[in-house]
């Protein structure tokens, strides 16, 4: 049965329900996928989400769809894993998942923001920020224990040796009082009041028929962007500069999941690059929290003893992960943006005029990988 909020959200019931995979597929007396769940879970990962029939739901353009049917298809199916994903509120892992979603959503906007009107776009991306706001202090609240473990570990260094027992032991009480402060004001119900509002804000967006010239503007903004962002953080490595660099990665990764279909090994490539400088952006802004954490943590009086070899691992680490970043960054920015546009221009027309079973034979064979006989053998 539907839930409630989706309920509300489609009173019409057209939509199909978001289907709830890890009821069916952890469950051990449910069967095993088949060939093609296989294939879908496999090849597109966290990007992916099955519907009722257990078949993949992506976040991804269709070869024959409209722009606006487009849209609203992927905007309404993120709206709704979130609002599911709300109904557990108590489950830290439930609310990185709506915080997942919200970011693909703004990624999304942004995409086709030049051939929206500047006051829906404005309205709809206040929205979105005031959401993705309310759900940030349950992130930060356990991403200071979780970074300062991986820092440790990467040194191979025991956590709960000393002397950094200490600081882990305040770093945690300091997590745990502000997830207590979370759920004593859960804000479930303004970040659902937020996404309808959002909801009825996109139906009344209506955009050109043929999806590309719709989505390249943007693709070439989220580029162009992330490469000035780029510079920016070469020149001047400051936290706030790295971190707006990061942003606009997650955005062109987004855009590069969205068409990942029309040319499935070189766009599997560019995620992946794309991702591992996310990643390493993220660790870097994850340290410059608990940098600053720590400074309101430790007493001025009686520091712990592990603090400054802690902040010169901060510092070393951070060293190691902007060097890499920066390295990446240069290979994925090297080419102009009108000439990434022609490429990906090319790769869509391709892909949009191909046979369904050509295309469905390149996929098999470039990207996702053999299958286990258990899997060849379902049908």
């Amino acid at each position: 049965m539907k839930s409630e909020r989706c309920r509300q959200l489609d009173p019409s019931g057209k939509r199909e329900e978001v289907f709830d995979y890890r009821k069916t597929f952890a469950d051990p007396a449910c069967p095993e996928p088949t060939k093609r769940q296989y294939v879908a879970f496999s090849a597109l990962g966290e990007c992916c989400e099955p519907n009722r029939n257990g078949l993949a739901m992506a976040f991804r353009f269709k070869r024959k769809e409209s722009s606006n049917k487009a849209l609203h298809r992927l905007a309404i199916k993120r709206v709704q894993k979130i609002l599911l994903n709300l109904e557990r509120t108590h489950d830290p892992e439930a609310i990185h998942r709506a915080r997942k979603d919200l970011k693909k959503l703004r990624s999304l906007i942004r995409l086709a923001r030049e051939n929206l009107k500047k006051s829906v776009y404005r309205r709809a991306a206040e929205a979105l920020r005031e959401a993705a706001r309310e759900l940030a202090p349950a992130r930060d609240a356990r991403v200071k224990l979780q970074c300062l473990d991986k820092l440790l570990v990467h040194f191979k260094i025991d956590p709960r040796a000393q002397p950094f027992s200490e600081i882990r032991n305040l770093v945690r009480s300091a997590g745990r009082q502000e997830t207590r402060v979370f759920l004593k004001h859960l804000p479930e119900q303004t970040v659902e009041r937020t996404l309808k509002s959002f909801s009825r804000e996109l139906d009344n967006v209506r955009l050109r028929e043929k999806p590309w010239p719709v989505i390249a503007v943007g693709i070439r903004w989220s580029y162009e962007q992330g490469s000035k962002a780029h510079k920016r953080a070469l020149e001047k490595p400051l936290p706030k500069n790295l971190h707006e660099w990061r942003k606009r990665v997650k955005d062109f990764w987004h855009n590069v999941c969205l068409m990942r279909r029309i040319r499935p090994r070189e766009m599997r490539r560019l995620a992946e690059e794309l991702e591992e400088l996310g990643e390493c952006l993220g660790d870097d802004h994850d340290l410059t929290v608990l940098h600053d954490a720590l400074k309101n943590l430790c007493p001025r009086d009686g520091e712990p003893k592990g603090l400054k070899p802690l902040s010169a691992l901060i510092e070393l680490r951070q060293r190691e992960l902007r060097s890499k970043a920066f390295a990446l960054g240069g290979r994925l920015y090297a080419e102009r943006p009108s000439n990434l546009c022609r490429r990906l221009e090319n790769y869509w027309k391709q892909w949009r005029s191909e046979p369904q079973r050509m295309r469905a034979t390149i996929r098999k064979r470039s990207c996702y990988g053999p299958l286990p006989r258990s899997a060849q053998t379902s049908s």
